[in-house]
């Protein structure tokens, strides 16, 4: 099923990622966001933080975001080079990626997930230096 999404949020929170986010009403100290995710799917994820420092790049016709915390900022521009690549490689075998967005997106927990608009990595694990290269890819 496509999904409908509404969230209030305290002020400051960033949403991860979000698919056709309006803009955010603000009131007392939040933010309202209501987002459409409208890709066939049998689940949603939901992510949000106010921790999150954001990079956006694009390739081609997909927007690229890195969701990364303020010590590891300097880790999200390898991610996005390489996962540029990976969109090259794979669009070239397979076919065009179906989304307008891909992010990474790091969290606190040793994770390793991959969902149909981003991966989520932990924050242990974006460090190991073969991830990027081996894991990262969309």
């Amino acid at each position: 099923m496509a999904y409908r999404l509404s969230a209030v949020l305290p002020s400051g929170t960033k949403l991860c990622p979000k698919p056709n986010v309006s803009t955010p009403t603000a009131k007392d100290g939040k933010s309202e966001f209501t987002f459409l995710f409208d890709h066939r799917t049998d689940h949603l994820n939901f992510i949000a933080s106010n921790r999150f420092s954001i990079v956006k790049e694009r390739f081609g016709e997909i927007d690229l975001y890195a969701y990364f915390f303020d010590k590891d900022m300097n880790l999200a521009k390898d991610y996005l080079e390489h996962a540029k690549r990976y969109f090259d490689l794979y669009q070239k075998m397979l076919s065009p990626y179906p989304y307008r967005r891909f992010s990474i997106v790091e969290n606190i927990l040793p994770t390793g997930y991959s969902m149909p608009t981003f991966t989520l990595l932990g924050r242990d694990v974006v460090k190991l230096p073969f991830i990027v290269r081996t894991s990262a890819g969309p």
